[in-house]
């Protein structure tokens, strides 16, 4: 998908139709070094379940769970580096990962 790029280090927004860790670590390694990061389903792609938020069908659960943020940077693959998977809890669950990221900072 990304082979033909001419140079190296691109930036991509993904769709989470396309996004998974097992795809972020690919086009981080094909010849132009793509950087990927969006949305992400939360099942079969790759989110790792520390970062899995339970969506609360309670609504005073769900307010209470609104604004929790959970977050997770895979470390010791050779592989990939710097892929970030962040889950926030809005009216319900969302996930996102990016490779272009290069830390997490709370502000």
């Amino acid at each position: 998908m990304f082979e033909n790029f001419r140079d190296r280090n691109h930036s991509v927004n993904m769709d989470n139709l396309f996004s998974s860790v097992l795809f972020t670590i690919a086009a981080q390694n094909c010849k132009s070094k793509v950087m990927t990061q969006g949305v992400i389903r939360k099942s079969n792609r790759g989110v790792p379940p520390c970062v899995i938020q339970e969506d609360e069908k309670n609504g005073k659960r769900a307010g209470a769970a609104r604004g929790t943020v959970k977050a997770a940077v895979l470390k010791g693959d050779p592989r990939a580096s710097n892929v970030i998977v962040a889950s926030v809890y809005g009216q319900k669950p969302f996930y996102m990962i990016s490779s272009v990221a290069k830390n997490i900072t709370w502000v």
